[in-house]
């Protein structure tokens, strides 16, 4: 369903957005390199240290083949959580933006600090950094072990980015991850650096996943706490790893979000013909993300564990799908929710007029972003509650 919103009723600054987006990925020879995943590959690999915000905590396991970032911060009391009300919604937002924004005038104070002492600098540039199966920033107490605390009580949101299946996680995504956390009223936060195409092919970054769901498990959060989330090929692999659960007898999450979800490797669906020329990030061009073939490389495109569009929703949990209307990928969501719904799945499915692929990485930027992280936040609310309304 298209959210209630007249076709032109945009905001100015969602519209500027969308603008600059179409600009950028059509300007001559860096166009090329956006649409295809070079140029986030290139800044990925330049891109400065995250630095973790105010409150929150981030711990980096290595897993061999692919690593996963844990965010956690203070966990809520059930009671506290509860009395959360319209005004502490806008104020959680206002303070997002500055636990986000606010990063770098922490680091360039902290950098200030440390020019000083030319003894310590020297120091720290010729120091090692040690490698160890297990890193943390911004940690108290960091010998302190997962296991202790409370996991049985606490929610955790399972995070799969995006990228085509060709990029990694990176720092927006890191940001993204910060945001659920905050929009949750403090859910940890486990997000999953999957090995990607061309080296490492499907199965690759499903075997990742759910190694990375299993692991979590052990760890002693509840599968009945746990809402699996994904954008772009991390939406569409929100939904293979979730079947494969069910198919495989493990634990199914309590619920599932998909921003834009690539469903569809394909590309069989009507909006990859109808919205070519009208989508700002991937349109008038086969030279993009969506039309690279690496991760499917020698198995069947068909196959649910590569286009979930293609699957069965029997069983699944309660679905939130979020798109923005002038995507390509537009039919991989719609399809996907009249299946489900069909299916007898909870499903709830916006599509936002006028907005792009990924729109909702403008964060609290601009109304559209707002909105759909607002319904976000109503989503998981509702799960937790266990409300229908």
């Amino acid at each position: 369903m298209l959210i209630d919103r007249d076709k032109d009723d945009v905001s100015l600054l969602g519209k500027g957005v969308r603008r600059a987006v179409k600009i950028v990925n059509h300007l001559p020879r860096i166009g090329y390199l956006a649409q295809n995943g070079e140029l986030r590959k290139r800044l990925t690999e330049r891109e400065k240290e995250w630095i973790c915000p105010k409150g929150m905590t981030r711990t980096i396991y290595d897993q061999g083949d692919y690593s996963m970032e844990l965010l956690t911060g203070q966990i809520q009391d059930e009671e506290d959580e509860g009395q959360k009300n319209q005004e502490d919604h806008k104020l959680l937002h206002l303070d997002l933006l500055s636990k986000i924004h606010g990063r770098e005038k922490d680091k360039d104070k902290a950098e200030s600090e440390e020019s000083n002492n030319e003894a310590d600098r020297s120091e720290n540039l010729t120091e090692e950094p040690q490698i160890t199966d297990q890193q943390t920033d911004q940690v108290e107490e960091p010998e302190k072990e997962l296991t202790e605390r409370k996991l049985g009580d606490q929610w955790l949101i399972f995070h799969l980015h995006g990228g085509g299946y060709y990029g990694r996680l990176h720092n927006t995504y890191r940001d993204m991850a910060a945001v659920y956390h905050e929009v949750s009223g403090g859910y940890d936060v486990l997000s999953v650096d999957y090995r990607v195409a061309p080296e490492h092919p499907f199965p690759a970054a499903l075997d990742d996943a759910v190694s990375a769901y299993q692991w979590v498990l052990e760890q002693g959060y509840p599968a009945e706490k746990i809402l699996i989330v994904g954008d772009s090929a991390g939406g569409g692999l929100t939904l293979a790893v979730t079947m494969y659960l069910r198919d495989h007898g493990i634990p199914m999450p309590a619920a599932v979000i998909t921003m834009s979800a690539w469903t569809d490797l394909t590309k069989s669906g009507w909006s990859y013909e109808e919205k070519f020329h009208e989508d700002p990030v991937f349109g008038d061009s086969k030279e993009t993300l969506v039309y690279k073939e690496g991760y499917i490389t020698g198995n069947d495109p068909m196959n649910p564990y590569i286009s979930p569009v293609f699957g069965d929703y029997t069983g699944f949990p309660p679905m939130l799908m979020q798109v923005g209307e002038m995507e390509m990928l537009l039919s991989d969501t719609l399809t996907v929710a009249d299946h489900a719904r069909e299916q007898g799945v909870d499903i709830i499915q916006h599509t936002y007029t006028g907005m792009f692929h990924d729109f909702q990485m403008g964060f609290m930027l601009y109304q559209e972003s707002r909105d759909a992280w607002n319904e976000i936040e109503e989503f998981i609310t509702r799960i937790k509650t266990g409300n229908p309304d």
